[in-house]
């Protein structure tokens, strides 16, 4: 379970995309405390792209409001321990 203080803090980016041949909405969501600790600056789609360490969720919103995110904070963990 997500802590409120914790997706409080949290940002994301929205665009149109294309899952599975449908419109949907990407959703990006990041870290900008990371961000900041991290001393990279995020302020669009392109700068996270450029720093995935920041990511911590990623998804789509289908044509019927159905949400799917998958958790990238895995991947930053991973980076961690490298």
């Amino acid at each position: 379970m997500l802590q409120n203080e914790y997706v409080d803090k949290l940002r994301c980016f929205e665009m149109d995309g294309i899952f599975r041949e449908r419109p949907v909405k990407r959703i990006r969501v990041f870290n900008p405390v990371l961000a900041k600790k991290n001393r990279v600056a995020i302020r669009t789609n392109s700068d996270l792209e450029l720093h995935p360490e920041v990511l911590v969720f990623e998804g789509h919103i289908d044509a019927e409001d159905k949400i799917y995110f998958a958790d990238r904070r895995v991947m930053m963990r991973k980076m961690e321990e490298s």
